[in-house]
């Protein structure tokens, strides 16, 4: 199958296992009789690999439940490289900024990873008019224009571009951070700095000074946060031997 018609199956796939859960997350441009043929054409691409495939629906489903998740609430979970983890921050950082016209920040260990994300980003984007711009290596400048809609980027250019929103006063701009390989906050190196970076949006954001006993957010009662307002943060690793230690950090579930 092309790389490109890959790519689209998989983002209409996003939208139907969200809208089994969450029906407002439809969006209008996705006909359902175009679901139904997409879904029809996967079962029939995937043959044997059915089993893996309802696997990692599953896992996705069962991520996207998670209290206030869908109204922005923050996100820590571990996962296999097989298992979904990357197409559930996926899903979510989309859904942020096509509902809210906000900003997103993809933050990723390495550059080859980086330059592999943003084309694949560009291709689901694209219909939609929406930018997506890189920030690694010699990619990228100091600053993102008001019309980025995703940027990828290193972990040294996130901090730098954190920055830079903080001192232009623009970080109610971003709606939401994914930071894949979460576990390189131990990292003995470039560690210190994805730590900094994720205590100065805590703080900034004012989730530093709101720890409740139970360790979560403030929020509603019903789990739910100001879908307009808020900053999402979500981390996935595949090996995260303290993630509920680096959870209670981040007050996230």
């Amino acid at each position: 199958m092309p790389l490109h018609s890959s790519i689209l199956l998989r983002l209409a796939f996003g939208y139907w296992f969200c809208a089994l859960i969450h029906r407002s997350f439809v969006v209008a441009f996705v006909p359902h009789c175009l679901l139904v043929s997409v879904m029809n054409s996967v079962w029939r691409y995937l043959g044997l690999q059915r089993l893996r495939l309802l696997q990692e629906i599953k896992f996705v489903v069962d991520c996207l439940q998670v209290d206030g998740v869908l109204h922005n609430r923050n996100l820590v979970y571990c996962a296999s490289t097989s298992a979904g983890k990357s197409f559930v921050a996926e899903i979510l950082m989309l859904r942020r900024i096509l509902s809210s016209g906000k900003m997103g920040l993809l933050v990723l260990p390495y550059v080859s990873i980086c330059a592999e994300k943003a084309e694949h980003l560009e291709v689901l984007l694209e219909p939609v008019g929406k930018q997506v711009r890189s920030y690694y290596g010699n990619q990228g400048g100091g600053s993102l224009p008001k019309d980025t809609a995703i940027a990828v980027c290193t972990i040294e250019k996130a901090n730098s571009l954190i920055n830079r929103l903080l001192e232009e006063g623009r970080l109610s701009e971003l709606g939401i951070i994914v930071i894949d390989e979460l576990h390189m906050v131990g990292d003995q190196n470039r560690g210190y700095l994805l730590e900094l970076m994720l205590t100065k949006l805590r703080y900034a954001s004012g989730e530093g000074n709101t720890e409740s006993s139970s360790g979560e957010t403030s929020g509603t009662s019903s789990g739910k946060v100001d879908p307009a307002g808020s900053l999402q943060i979500v981390g996935m690793s595949a090996t995260l031997p303290n993630v509920t230690a680096v959870a209670d950090w981040l007050q996230v579930r």
